[in-house]
């Protein structure tokens, strides 16, 4: 009899034993399956952490009307910055020629808005046209856009009905709960998009 007892006793040991196995691996397989999660979890923050830190570095950036260029038309409005080529803005849609027009107010390029400032032959001179620019108050409007259209989230091209070589760019923003547009005329001449600015 006391054979029996040792070999249910025994038996009973070695369930016990097996059973803590199952358990102890039932335990570890749960606590690496939440290691895994956290893991996951750590690198999802990781690339939340360098998105955001992304974003911040763009939004401490200073605007520029230039960024919002193509590569090609950036890498020409910048050699046309440096050296005042004029041929440099042959190839600028009008929708860029616009941006940069806007680009000059906001860094007063007095060169650049000229060089994109249709006034049928008046004012060729920079002197004269820098006078009538700025005395005369004409650049104030145009200073208010460049500033307003920053963040533009319209920008669209449409011939104009009354000459082919004119294009009306329609520039639109929404500020807050007010929507902002502006159509401005551009002209095909000296073979370059050039602003129609009401006051030349």
């Amino acid at each position: 009899m006391g054979k029996g007892i040792l070999l249910v006793i025994g038996l009973l040991s070695l369930n016990l034993v097996a059973c803590t196995n199952q358990d102890q691996s039932d335990l570890l397989a749960e606590q690496q399956e939440t290691i895994n999660q956290q893991e996951q979890r750590i690198t999802d923050l990781e690339e939340t952490v360098s998105q955001q830190e992304e974003l911040i570095n763009q939004l401490t950036m200073p605007f520029s009307y230039l960024e919002q260029l193509s590569e090609q038309d950036k890498r020409l409005a910048t050699l046309f910055i440096e050296d005042k080529k004029q041929e440099r803005l042959a190839n600028l849609s009008p929708e860029s020629a616009l941006l940069l027009y806007l680009h000059g107010f906001a860094t007063d390029d007095v060169e650049l808005i000229q060089a994109l400032t249709y006034n049928n032959g008046q004012f060729d001179d920079l002197e004269t046209f820098s006078t009538v620019l700025y005395d005369g108050m004409a650049a104030s409007d145009v200073k208010e856009d460049a500033l307003t259209y920053r963040y533009f989230d319209q920008l669209t091209v449409k011939e104009a009905s009354d000459a082919e070589d004119d294009r009306l760019v329609e520039i639109g923003v929404e500020l807050g709960s007010s929507r902002y547009v502006t159509v401005y005329q551009l002209t095909h001449q000296d073979n370059r998009w050039k602003v129609n600015h009401p006051n030349f």
